[in-house]
Parts: C-alpha cells; structure tokens; sequence
C-alpha cells in the first residue's frame, strides 16, 4: 500500500491511496469462508478489527507484535452522582475549567473514548450540561499550543471565544485555538474532536486566524471536516502504531489546507457578520508583527485601511487593541521561557525579543497576565509550579506519550 500527498497551487491536496490486489491463496480463501461462518452469507460480525484504510492486517503486512493506538476510556454512568463531576473534571481538568451548578452536577453523564495517534489526538466526549473555560490562568497552567477542531453531531453550546461570540448547533464544527480564551455554556451534547500541535499545521495556516471560527453542517467545508472527525472516530482504535504517522500527516494536511481557506477567504457563511471577518484580518497582522516593538494601534489602522476608533471597537471586549497586542506578546514569551531551546537565554532578552521594549514593563504585564512571574514560571515549569497536577489527556497533548492515570478504576488504557 502507498500513500501520495500532491499540494496543489490553490494550496488543496490531493491524496491518492494505491492498494496492490493480488489473487487469494487457497489458505486465504478458506479463511474467508471461516470468516463468512457456517452459512457462507457473510452477514455475522468479524472479531478481527480491519486497520485504518479498511483494508486486513494480513493484506497491509501488519505485524503481530504492532500493537494498536494507546486508547482512552472514561465513564461516569457506574459512578455515585457525588463523584461524576470530579471522575469527569480529572481528565479534562487540565484543558478546561469545567463549571456546573449543584443540580447539574447531581445529574452529570458524561463518557470519554480517545486515542493519541503520534502528536494527534482525536476522539468523542458525551456530557450533560456544563460550562466550559479557557482562562489565562489556565493557558499559562498548561501552555498547549494546540488546536481544537470539534464536531457537534448532539446538542450546542453558546459562548464566545476571546471576545467573539458563538454559537454552535448539532452537525456544526467549530475550531478553537487552545492558546487563547474561551467560554462556552453546553447542553447535552456529544462531540467528536479532533486536537492537533500547532508546529503541525505550520506551512499551511496560523490555527489563531481561526480562532471561534464556526462552519456550518449544511456547508462543504463544514460536511468535509464532519465526515472527516467521523472517520477517525471508527478507525483510531483500530489502527496500529505503525500507521500513526501517516494518519496525523494526512490529518493535518487537510486541516491545514481547510483552515488556510478559512482565515484567508473571509467567508460570511465561516466567520459570520463583517466585524468578525475584519477581526481575523487584524489579528493576522497582529502575530505577522508581535515581535516588531513598533507594532501599534496606529500603524494596524494605516496597513489595514481603517480607522483607529473602529480598530477600538473591534477589540472594545478585550479593553482595546493595544492590550490585545501585550496578551498576544505574553503568551508568546510564557512559550519561549518554557522552551528547552531558549534555557541559555535571559528573560529580558525573551521580553525584548517578544515586542517589550523594558523589563520592567514585561515582568509587571507578566505577572498581572499569569498571577507568577516570568522568573517563576522558568523555574517552576509555568503554573505547574503552583500545584497544578497534568491528568493523563493534558500529558498526551504535550508529551505526545500516555501515562497511566491513578484513580479509583475510572480509567482503563488499551495498548494492545
């Protein structure tokens, strides 16, 4: 079996799968008609699983010692209602700050089935309803540098992702940086997702320019990554790890691709009303510039063709345009201070390198952003140094490798 990749000027790919055939042996055949059963009608179910193209083991030359993808499995049904919010909240504790009121939490179901194919992790959530957030404490607790493709094929949430509000039906797809702000309030819903490292998407988009982004079940793009999140949901845990690398690279290219059109196009029916379109636009410039320290309201307004004041409003939510540009600044130094790469180099040289034009200026804006220091956050890993403790989900997300989680029975991990 052979797999190309070919990008396209549009800046599309086009993969095409070659799958030798070749004549069955008489041993093959005769455990096709054990597999068919007794009556030959090929109706019963295999216990065999077929791998990631469909296709047999045997066919793809799969080993026996090629174990499957590590999985992750969580449910709450077997649990007392008094532990389900906190059997729940210990795995997605490090991702979101799950909120819920004392009858909501009474009443939570809530089930997680996962897999981490190499840097990937893709599965579904089911949950009733809760409250969903991204705060700058928590992107400085965990620093993923991630995005998040969702798919909503039961429920909704409404919320608005750093300042822009949003709304996500069932058969919508809805795509988060993990290193901004968020807010959601969800009902019943179950969803499949899809989480990818930014360096991932690097060459084909800023997952940033995409932040809140919303595309519509009844629109091409959005049936496309739908069909797409269903996909990986039925084959992950099936596929081996020797097929992981092809299947995150061929993840990444099309999501890539799909987000590049996304940020790029401007499309009404992706990114809603105009001042959301105009939005993305600015912070394009913005992150093409955040390490240039002239970056200012005034020079945004003059490449863009605006005015300052409709610049103001635009970002009116987040206290204006130039604190837009300082958070961006922190979150970009929070990354390069934890960098091994960067160990040997001081933190106001990261500050300047990052748009700050004095270290007291840095280190002031640092710690108001974050509640630590920037010194602080070098020696303590970032919020981790202040008791935050990585559940197995977050640890897949940045060491791309699983740990096995010590609760009380709440999580089985399948590696076999």
């Amino acid at each position: 079996m052979q797999i190309f990749y070919n990008k396209a000027n549009n800046g599309w790919f086009l993969v095409t799968l070659y799958i030798p055939l070749q004549p069955a042996t008489p041993a093959e055949k005769g455990r096709a008609q054990n597999d068919r059963g007794v009556s030959g009608c090929g109706c019963e179910e295999r216990d065999e699983p077929r791998g990631v193209m469909g296709v047999e083991r045997e066919s793809q030359g799969l080993r026996d010692d090629d174990p499957r993808l590590p999985r992750l499995q969580l449910r709450t049904d077997h649990l007392p209602p008094s532990l389900r919010f906190e059997a729940l909240a210990a795995e997605l504790g490090t991702l979101f700050e799950l909120e819920a009121n004392r009858d909501e939490r009474r009443c939570l179901e809530g089930a997680i089935d996962g897999c981490l194919a190499g840097e990937m992790v893709a599965g579904s959530t089911s949950f009733s309803a809760l409250r969903f957030r991204r705060s700058h404490a928590r992107i400085g607790a965990d620093d993923l540098d991630h995005c998040l493709v969702q798919l909503y094929t039961r429920g909704g949430f409404e919320g608005e992702a750093d300042g822009l509000e949003i709304a996500v039906a069932a058969g919508d797809v809805c795509i988060f940086d993990l290193s901004r702000p968020l807010h959601t309030r969800a009902g019943d819903s179950t969803t499949l997702s899809l989480v990818l490292p930014r360096h991932a998407l690097e060459g084909h988009t800023d997952a940033a320019l995409a932040h809140g982004a919303r595309l519509s079940g009844q629109g091409a793009l959005g049936r496309i990554l739908g069909e797409h999140l269903r996909t990986l949901h039925r084959v992950l845990p099936s596929t081996r790890l020797s097929e992981a690398a092809a299947v995150t690279e061929g993840s990444a290219a099309l999501v890539g691709a799909l987000l590049s059109d996304i940020a790029h196009r401007g499309d009404g029916e992706v990114l809603g009303a105009l001042p959301q379109v105009m939005r993305r636009k600015v912070q394009r410039h913005i992150t093409q510039h955040l390490q240039d320290p002239t970056l200012t309201p005034d020079s945004i307004a003059a490449a863009l063709n605006i005015s300052r004041s409709y610049l103001y409003r635009l970002y009116q939510a987040e206290g204006g345009v130039r604190r837009f540009i300082v958070q961006a600044r922190l979150r970009l130094a929070h990354r390069q201070l934890l960098a091994p790469a960067n160990a040997l180099r001081s933190v106001s040289d990261i500050g300047y390198a990052c748009g700050f034009r004095s270290d007291s200026h840095f280190s002031r804006a640092f710690r108001e952003y974050y509640g630590y220091t920037p010194r602080e956050a070098r020696a303590g890993g970032g919020y981790a140094g202040h008791g935050a403790s990585p559940a197995r989900l977050s640890s897949w997300l940045v060491e791309s490798g699983a740990t096995r989680h010590e609760g009380a029975g709440l999580l089985t991990a399948e590696t076999p």
